[in-house]
C-alpha cells in the first residue's frame, strides 16, 4: 500500500500523471496532490504536509511531469524494501559520489551516475535520451543522493527525517538535502526495475545555484559522500572539474566570486582533499577575479 505525494502547478499534467499511476501501480494506493500553480508554497512544506496526511506505510514522492512505464511498480518497490531493512530511500536516478564542491546531485569529471529513465527536454530541441547507467550491473545501487523526480520512502522514516522547510523554501535541493539526512542512518539507493520518462530537464538558474550554496554550507561537515569507493585521483578530478564549473556558474549568474573564496576557506577542502588541489582551486578563483 502506497501513498503517492505530488506537488502540481498544472491541472492537465496532474490529471495525466494521476491516470498513469492508477493504471500502473498495481497495489492499493492514494494520491495526495497539492495544487500550487503560482508557487506560493515551497516543495518541502508541501511534502511535509503530505507525510502528515498519508495513511499508507510507504510513500512515493514524484514530479507531475513523469510518465511511469513499469507495470505493477508498487509491488516492485514494496518488495525491494522488504528485502533490505536498512534501505531508507529508493529512486531511479542518483550519484554514488556527492562532491564537496558545489553541484547538483551529479558532479563532473568522472561518471558516478546510476539511473534508469528516459529524459525529455522542455527548454531545448534535444532528442529524448535513455539513461541506463548501472556501473556494477546490480539490481539496485547504493548512492549518496537521488534525483527528486521520483523516490520512495517508508512513512516512519519520512516522519523522523522531515524535509527542511526552514532552509529550503523553494523548489531546489530538497532531494539532495533529504538524501544526505536520511543517509546518515539508512541506505539510499537507485533501482533499475522501475522505468519512467521525465518530461522536463529542470531549470538550473541563479536561484538554483544559491540554493546549492545553502546546501553545501549545511552539509559541509559530512561531504564528500562516497558510496563507490573511488580512488583518490578520481575524487580529486571530480572535485577540480566540479569546482571550476561552479566558478563558471557564479560568473554566468553574476554572483560575487567572494562566495567561492568563502567556501574554500570556511570548509574542509584542505583537510579532506589535497593541499595541492586546495591551492589550485584558490588560483582558479583568483584568475576569475582578474578576468
Amino acid at each position: 500500500m502506497i501513498s503517492v505525494i505530488i506537488c502540481s502547478a498544472d491541472n492537465v499534467m496532474l490529471n495525466a500523471v494521476t491516470k498513469k499511476i492508477n493504471e500502473t501501480i498495481g497495489v492499493p494506493h492514494e494520491i495526495i496532490a497539492f495544487k500550487n500553480k503560482h508557487g506560493k508554497y515551497g516543495i518541502c512544506e508541501l511534502y511535509n504536509k503530505g507525510v502528515k496526511k498519508a495513511k499508507y506505510p510507504m510513500l512515493c514522492f514524484m514530479h507531475e511531469d513523469v510518465i511511469i512505464h513499469t507495470m505493477d511498480w508498487g509491488n516492485t518497490v514494496l518488495n525491494i524494501f522488504k528485502q533490505d531493512e536498512e534501505l531508507g530511500i529508493l529512486g531511479v536516478a542518483g550519484s554514488y559520489y556527492k562532491t564537496l564542491s558545489p553541484s547538483g546531485w551529479l558532479g563532473f569529471g568522472y561518471d558516478t551516475e546510476c539511473s534508469n529513465l528516459i529524459q525529455n527536454y522542455k527548454f531545448t530541441d534535444a532528442e529524448p535520451n535513455f539513461f541506463y547507467k548501472n556501473p556494477h550491473n546490480t539490481s539496485i545501487s547504493e548512492v549518496a543522493c537521488v534525483d527528486g523526480l521520483w523516490f520512495c520512502v517508508p512513512r516512519d522514516i519520512a516522519v523522523k527525517y522531515r524535509f527542511d522547510d526552514t532552509t529550503f523554501k523553494g523548489f531546489h535541493c530538497y532531494d539532495l538535502d533529504f538524501s544526505l539526512f536520511v543517509g546518515l542512518e539508512y541506505k539510499v539507493a537507485v533501482t533499475y526495475d522501475v522505468l519512467l520518462t521525465h518530461l522536463s530537464e529542470g531549470c538550473f538558474d541563479k536561484t538554483w545555484l544559491n540554493e546549492v550554496m545553502k546546501l553545501h554550507k549545511k552539509w559541509e561537515p559530512i561531504l564528500p559522500v562516497d558510496k563507490g569507493h573511488l580512488e583518490k585521483k578520481q575524487t580529486l578530478q571530480m572535485e577540480k572539474v566540479t569546482y571550476k564549473r561552479f566558478l563558471d556558474q557564479l560568473v554566468a549568474f553574476k554572483i560575487p566570486l567572494h562566495n567561492a573564496f568563502k567556501l574554500l576557506w570556511n570548509n574542509s577542502f584542505v583537510k579532506k582533499l589535497d593541499f595541492g588541489l586546495f591551492l589550485k582551486l584558490n588560483y582558479y578563483t583568483l584568475k576569475r577575479y582578474i578576468l
